[in-house]
C-alpha cells in the first residue's frame, strides 16, 4: 500500500512457499497478529473500521480507496467476530438524523450516497464512508459470509426502516452484490427480494407520500425482471406490496402499446393489420380500467 520498494520480505521463489506471493504472506502474518492481541475481536474489529471511518492523519486522502480495500481483505480473513462488527455501523448510520430526519437540509439523498463526490470536495459524510466502506468488506467476503445479509436484512433493518431516505440506503447498499447472490445463492437473492418489498411497505405505511417512487420503482423493476422474476410473488412478498408502487412501474413499460404491456400484446392473438394493439383502435371509453388491486377492471358503462 506505502508504494515501498522492495517489500518487507525477501525474494524468494514463491513456487514452493506456503503462500502463493508476498501479498498472502503479509495478510496471513497481518491476522496472526490481529487474533495474538488480548483483546475481544469486536474491539478489534472496530478499530479496523475506525481507521478509514474517523480522521487519520496517517491516511492520505487521495489513497482512501485502497486503505478500505486493505481493510476489506484483513477483517474478512478474520473470524465472525471481527468483521460483524460491520453491521452494527449499518445500523447506527440507518437510525442516524441523517436518514431519518427528512429535512429540507438533507437535499437530494443520492447526493449523500456518493463517496466519490463527498470526498472530494472535502464535505465529509459518516453515512457514504460507511456505505463505500461496507461495499469493500463484502467485496472480498465469500459467499458464506454473505449468506448472512438476507437475515441481517429481514430481522435487524426491516423493522427500523421506516424513510425513504433509508430505504434508499438499504438499496444501496445491497444492490451491487445481487449478480453474485443470483449466480451463487439463488435462495438468498428470493429472501433479499422479499425482504426489499417489505422494507416498501414498511415505508408506505410510515410516509405520507412517496417522493421517490421513480428511483424505487426503477429498482424493484431491474430486481424483478433480472434477477427474482415471479419466485418473490410466489412467496408472497408482491402480493403485500403497496398497490400505488404495483400500478407504476412493477409491470413492462407500456410506452410502446397505450393499450396494454409488451407481454400482452405478445401473447394476444387479436392485432389489427398495422401490428398496433388493439386498445389503440378502440374508443376511449371502451378502453379498460386499471384498479386498485394492479388487475383490468370492468369496462365503462358506457361501452356496455
Amino acid at each position: 500500500m506505502a508504494g515501498k520498494s522492495p517489500g518487507p520480505f525477501p525474494n524468494c521463489d514463491w513456487r514452493f512457499n506456503e503462500f502463493p506471493n508476498p501479498a498472502a504472506h503479509a495478510l496471513h502474518v497481518t491476522c496472526v497478529e490481529l487474533m495474538a492481541l488480548a483483546v475481544p475481536g469486536k474491539d478489534v474489529g472496530n478499530a479496523l473500521l475506525s481507521v478509514v471511518l474517523k480522521s487519520q492523519p496517517l491516511v492520505p486522502r487521495e489513497n482512501i480507496t485502497a486503505w478500505m480495500n486493505a481493510i476489506g481483505l484483513v477483517i474478512t480473513a478474520l473470524p465472525e467476530p471481527y468483521w460483524i462488527v460491520l453491521h452494527d455501523r449499518i445500523v447506527n448510520v440507518v437510525n442516524s438524523p441523517t436518514l431519518t430526519t427528512e429535512t429540507e437540509w438533507v437535499g437530494y439523498p443520492f447526493q449523500l450516497f456518493d463517496f466519490t463526490a463527498c470526498h472530494q470536495s472535502y464535505s465529509e459524510m459518516y453515512c457514504s464512508y460507511v456505505l463505500a466502506l461496507a461495499h469493500a468488506v463484502w467485496h472480498h467476503s465469500s459467499i458464506g459470509q454473505l449468506s448472512l445479509i438476507p437475515k441481517f436484512l429481514s430481522e435487524v433493518l426491516k423493522p427500523i426502516v421506516k424513510t425513504e431516505f433509508q430505504l434508499l440506503y438499504v438499496y444501496h447498499l445491497v444492490g451491487p452484490f445481487l449478480q453474485r447472490f443470483q449466480q451463487e445463492r439463488t435462495r438468498c437473492m428470493l429472501e433479499i427480494g422479499v425482504a426489499f418489498y417489505e422494507m416498501l411497505q414498511n415505508v408506505d405505511h410510515y410516509s405520507k407520500h412517496l417522493n421517490y417512487m421513480d428511483p424505487i420503482c426503477d429498482f424493484l423493476y431491474h430486481v424483478k425482471y433480472m434477477f427474482t422474476g415471479d419466485s418473490v410473488k410466489e412467496q408472497g412478498g408482491m402480493d403485500r406490496t403497496p398497490w400505488k408502487v404495483k400500478k407504476v412501474r412493477l409491470e413492462p413499460p407500456r410506452s410502446h402499446c397505450p393499450g396494454g404491456n409488451r407481454q400482452q400484446e405478445r401473447a394476444s392473438p387479436e392485432r389489427s393489420q398495422s401490428g398496433r394493439c388493439r386498445g389503440r383502435d378502440q374508443p376511449q371509453a371502451a378502453r379498460p380500467k386499471w384498479s386498485k388491486e394492479n388487475t383490468w377492471g370492468q369496462e365503462n358503462s358506457q361501452a356496455e
